[in-house]
């Protein structure tokens, strides 16, 4: 008898988890079908440019074997030279004939140049790792003053010569290392509070950076963050938002399924456009939804390049600066941030001559008051539920933010 009851138990037992498993299973297979009738055309976005990620590991062996045809060092030297890397990668080592570029940390750098054992046979910058930043950087001229900063990099010790543990990801620094100042100019404007936290907001502005790295696209500081760099080192204080924007020869789609993963850092507010027209979406951070970030899509065209914007009642608009074909970096609170390598040039190009006083942002239309804004046609009727998306409850936290999407 004893027996019978503890077989009636345990079948009890297992009839209450299956029922939990299979309410489990119901209310997340009804949110998943929620979300998929709300996201319209997600299926079709995120199919749209789908980038396959380089692969930028290289062998340990393939290093030694083109380090070996290169002069050696007698002190600890980190390769910048990025022919030599870019061949590294190819795998085509040679030999070559110049001095070869590498960097030596300041100390060891400053004690080696008063011993005079620097040698000819390399060009020599040194490179330090500034406190309370994300970043290394690098001097190569005799005034002192550092001309390039790339954030900080795992590096790999071959011998006496250290190499970028990523070359490729070095190289895509590299080529935007060039570094700018901001102006830190004192503006008149009436006291007020500021909205957003310059030191909070440009954290959150570095944690979607890197999720955007991570996916080899490199934003940019657009808009009103570049203004507010520029003009006066910091966010400026009335601001709403923050702004990047990613070329679209860049621009890899897949980052958006990151948006609605349990383990994001961004929600995701809104997407509007496709990404080939108009794409701009809009992500805040899952702890600070009062930090909204807004990522527009910057196309190229011959003379030119624009980031767009789209209203309510599908109106298109664009905004246009001289062409961006060179990209330099910016330090903003300790942050590395891109920029146009003509930041006063595109600053005055968007905001007229007057860009150096301030505009308080409550009296800002971002359809109308900028310089550089021009009407771009219309969404058609029946396009509108698609190229215009909201997600508030997302937002809002609704539980829902944890389902399962299909992307695929």
């Amino acid at each position: 008898m004893r027996y019978s009851s503890r077989i009636i138990f345990l079948c009890i037992f297992a009839a209450f988890i299956l029922g939990v498993i299979l309410m489990l299973y119901i209310i997340i297979s009804t949110s998943s079908i929620s979300y998929k009738s709300r996201i319209k055309n997600f299926d079709v976005i995120s199919a749209f440019r789908r980038k396959s990620k380089p692969n930028t590991k290289v062998s340990l062996l393939t290093i030694r074997k083109c380090l070996d045809l290169l002069p050696q060092p007698n002190f600890t030297s980190l390769i910048i030279d990025t022919e030599i890397l870019q061949n590294i990668i190819e795998n085509k080592c040679r030999k070559v004939s110049r001095a070869i570029k590498i960097a030596l940390h300041d100390k060891m750098y400053q004690e080696l140049k008063r011993s005079d054992q620097l040698g000819r046979k390399f060009s020599i910058a040194n490179f330090s790792y500034p406190e309370d930043t994300d970043y290394m950087r690098f001097h190569d001229d005799e005034t002192g003053r550092f001309a390039r900063i790339i954030p900080r990099i795992k590096i790999r010790s071959c011998g006496e010569y250290q190499v970028p543990a990523d070359i490729l990801l070095f190289l895509e620094y590299w080529k935007r290392s060039r570094y700018i100042d901001c102006l830190n100019l004192t503006v008149e404007r009436k006291p007020m509070e500021q909205v957003l936290d310059p030191v909070i907001s440009v954290m959150h502005l570095a944690e979607l950076r890197n999720m955007f790295v991570s996916f080899n696209m490199y934003p940019l500081l657009n808009g009103g963050t570049l203004l507010g760099w520029y003009r006066e080192c910091s966010v400026i204080p009335h601001t709403t938002d923050l702004d990047f924007s990613v070329k679209y020869d860049e621009f890899d789609i897949s980052i958006i399924e990151e948006f609605w993963k349990p383990s994001t850092k961004f929600l995701m507010n809104r997407r509007l456009g496709m990404p080939n027209d108009s794409f701009e979406i809009t992500v805040s951070p899952v702890d600070n939804p009062g930090y909204p970030i807004d990522v527009f899509v910057m196309y190229d065209e011959t003379n030119h390049s624009y980031v767009s914007g789209t209203n309510h009642i599908g109106m298109k608009f664009r905004y246009k600066y001289p062409l961006y074909d060179r990209y330099c970096s910016a330090d903003l609170k300790g942050k590395l941030f891109w920029i146009t390598c003509d930041p006063e040039g595109v600053v005055k190009f968007e905001y007229g001559p007057m860009w150096m006083k301030d505009h308080n942002s409550k009296n800002f239309s971002w359809f109308s008051s900028s310089s550089n804004v021009e009407r771009n046609g219309h969404w058609d009727v029946a396009e509108l539920d698609d190229v215009i998306q909201e997600y508030e409850d997302h937002i809002l936290g609704n539980s829902t933010n944890q389902s399962t999407i299909d992307f695929t």
